[in-house]
């Protein structure tokens, strides 16, 4: 059969089978959100994008795809009776309908149907797209075979799993007020002179009642709440505070923090951001946003101007764990940045694997010639290290140097290099 008329077609290369992902939509405004889903849900996948189909163009290869999401005007006969189709031919495999204008007995239909996860858009309720996803992701990974009865008769004992997660999730505005959640900051290293020119502010949670919670655990969580808005801004604010405090301890350093395509997409950034830089009186230099990858895709005209409001600040916009995802040459020459930080999986075992020197050699050049600064992430070895020196590439960040540390770790930790001779003895401004 033929394959669905795709715009964007997305895979990542692993010695595991991909989890495939069919993705039928009219508008590509929630890629993005899917897309940051299926990378926070720790499966590798393909995602093929059929974009502003019609029922009359749609083949579906039977049983070809592990999860489909079907983005459709279920106000439409048409839409039933291609879940329908779907339903029949995909063997009860996870199902999305993301319904548009929906009503009881269309809900009702569309589950009869297969929908496993029915998604009705709502803009009050951020996270649902995300939450979806995964959860069908998980079912399409973990019970393949499965067959779905209508959920409304359906009563699930919740697993250890879910009962832990909820309880995450009923913990995290506490954590966040008592101070369990706190940022850690991982050096960014020159490779000229060894010298530290900044470092990326990471979330921390230590609880009192579930221990360690890993940020791969939580940070979805802040996503599904809605909460990631008000965790970014606090992020910032606190980012800001610490390149102050590092600053009056000699160290005239760069501060990154992470801003979820979420955040970017739907709170005011630069004025968080010029709030924090005037609270603490620091450089607006000294502040970098680091946006995820995914914000390229909508490289719309209001967010050209969000990135550029943020740079007339004077603060620094990174485009993190570039090569993983949707960008191309096009989205790069059009939109507004000053650093390229190439994603950990393309420095792995440099320079003995061949794609990935290719690839980092690419972007090495990409951002020589474009103006823009250059990170490599993730670097655990002195064979990446020398590679990446030898390309010109003008920082690095990984395990070799240091994971990341509180704010007085980082502080001993560069005064102990300092006093070995491995770094600089003045402080190097960013």
């Amino acid at each position: 059969m033929a394959n669905p008329k795709s715009e964007f077609d997305i895979s990542i290369e692993s010695e595991r089978d991909n989890l495939r992902v069919l993705l039928c939509t009219s508008e590509t405004s929630d890629l993005p959100m899917i897309a940051a889903a299926l990378s926070m849900s720790r499966e590798v996948f393909e995602l093929r994008v059929a974009h502003g189909l019609t029922e009359s163009e749609v083949e579906f290869e039977c049983g070809s795809y592990d999860v489909a999401i079907l983005d459709v005007e279920m106000c439409e006969r048409r839409a039933l009776r291609l879940l329908d189709r779907y339903s029949a031919e995909a063997k009860g495999k996870p199902i999305i309908a993301m319904l548009n204008d929906p009503n009881d007995d269309l809900e009702h239909e569309a589950i009869q149907l297969g929908a496993i996860d029915l998604l009705v858009r709502d803009e009050a309720q951020p996270g649902r797209i995300e939450r979806a996803v995964r959860h069908a992701v998980e079912r399409g990974r973990m019970q393949r075979a499965s067959v779905f009865p209508p959920r409304r008769s359906v009563i699930v004992e919740k697993s250890a799993a879910e009962k832990r997660r909820d309880a995450l999730i009923e913990a995290l505005p506490e954590a966040f007020e008592s101070g369990e959640i706190v940022l850690h900051y991982q050096p960014k290293i020159s490779t000229a002179d060894s010298a530290l020119v900044g470092v990326e502010a990471l979330m921390r949670w230590t609880s009192k009642v579930h221990g360690v919670v890993s940020p791969i655990e939580f940070v979805p969580l802040l996503e599904e709440t809605g909460m990631v808005n008000e965790a970014g801004a606090w992020a910032i604010a606190q980012g800001a505070r610490q390149a102050r405090r590092f600053r009056e301890h000699g160290l005239d350093i760069r501060v990154a923090v992470n801003v979820s395509a979420r955040q970017f997409m739907h709170s005011d950034l630069a004025r968080l951001v010029a709030k924090a830089i005037d609270d603490e009186g620091i450089p607006p230099r000294l502040l970098e946003l680091e946006l995820t990858e995914s914000v390229l895709l909508e490289s719309t005209e209001q967010n050209r101007k969000k990135v550029a409001a943020l740079r007339e600040l004077g603060c620094l916009v990174a485009i993190d764990d570039f090569g993983t995802g949707f960008a191309t040459l096009n989205y790069i020459r059009r939109f507004p940045m000053d650093v390229l930080k190439i994603d950990r999986t393309f420095i792995r075992n440099l320079p003995y694997d061949a794609e990935n020197k290719a690839i980092t050699n690419a972007i090495v050049a990409l951002g020589s010639s474009l103006g823009v600064e250059v990170v490599a992430e993730g670097v655990e070895t002195a064979e990446e290290l020398e590679y990446l020196r030898s390309l010109g590439c003008p920082i690095v960040q990984g395990y070799y140097f240091s994971a990341a540390m509180d704010a007085h770790e980082v502080l001993a930790w560069e005064e102990t290099r300092r006093a070995e001779g491995r770094a600089p003895k003045r402080p190097t401004n960013a």
